[in-house]
């Protein structure tokens, strides 16, 4: 089993991706990370074109500490691939489809390159 098969796997049974019968297929590519392990990348290019954008600005620092003014209690959280942390609704995965050699796949938590991320990241955190 190569790697590319392993992440996969991992992210199958991590429920990240899913099995898909969608008639979409946006291209993927394997990208070599600086410890050596691999990233598998989907080109989102084509559905960001025509995904409507949530443009509502991104809180400043200032706004933040203003929220934060007189709590009791902080906490700080490492989100190890925080994308994968946000459930995808169920009727925008039959968009996020691609193909592999396992066949057909598609995303079932939010991903890296699908312009609605930012807007929910932000709603969450």
């Amino acid at each position: 089993m190569d790697e590319v098969d392993k992440e996969i796997n991992f992210m199958l049974e991590s429920g990240i991706i899913s099995k898909s019968t969608s008639p979409y297929a946006s291209p993927i590519t394997v990208v070599m990370k600086k410890d050596r392990a691999i990233r598998l990348c989907l080109d989102f290019r084509k559905l960001n074109k025509i995904t409507i954008f949530d443009a509502e600005p991104i809180p400043t620092l200032d706004e933040l500490l203003r929220k934060m003014k007189g709590a009791k209690f902080f906490t700080k959280c490492d989100l190890t691939k925080g994308y994968w942390q946000i459930p995808m609704h169920e009727d925008s995965k039959v968009y996020t489809a691609f193909q592999t050699t396992q066949g057909r796949l598609h995303i079932s938590e939010s991903y890296v390159g699908y312009i609605r991320k930012t807007p929910i990241r932000r709603i969450v955190f």
